[in-house]
């Protein structure tokens, strides 16, 4: 694989995948939805690329002293080649960076494949919600994982995946 870059998106990132954003990516979110957030004074967005070419992203929203991550998403023909490792692990990075103290986020509880990979980072289930969405009437089951940025866990987490 050839050298990756992980970078603050851009506002030309947002457009480059505007069009292929529920094909080739995921259809959780609309493009007006996604650029709604990253246009957000509480909000970060990183891309990894290749060739200048988005192969993922994921976003953060910062809360005071902490983050939640919104999405972390991996172009479909390019998931199995440990992007979204390259993706967290940087993220984790960057929220160290900005002395951030915790990482939350929501997953739904089928998504194995997203628990591993945060379970991979010391992640931790600490509950379960039950959301049913105003245009939706099913039960959408999320959990919450958080992870604490212990002195000394982030260089540690890097260390141990380089």
């Amino acid at each position: 694989m050839n050298t990756l870059d992980f970078l603050e998106m851009n506002y030309s990132d947002l457009e480059s995948i505007k069009d292929i954003l529920i094909d080739e990516f995921d259809d959780f979110w609309s493009y007006t939805t996604l650029k709604d957030e990253f246009s957000s004074s509480t909000s970060k967005y990183f891309v990894i690329k290749k060739n200048n070419i988005v192969l993922g992203f994921c976003g953060i929203k910062i809360i005071t002293d902490f983050a939640e991550i919104m999405n972390i998403v991996i172009k479909k023909d390019s998931r199995g080649l440990g992007l979204s490792n390259f993706l967290l692990e940087n993220t984790i990075s960057k929220c160290r960076e900005l002395n951030l103290k915790s990482i939350n986020l929501d997953v739904n509880v089928e998504n194995t494949i997203a628990i591993n990979l945060y379970k991979k980072y010391n992640f931790v289930k600490v509950g379960t919600l039950m959301i049913l969405p105003w245009h939706l009437a099913l039960l959408v089951i999320a959990v919450s994982i958080g992870l604490t940025l212990i002195s000394g866990l982030i260089p540690a987490i890097a260390a141990a995946h380089k």
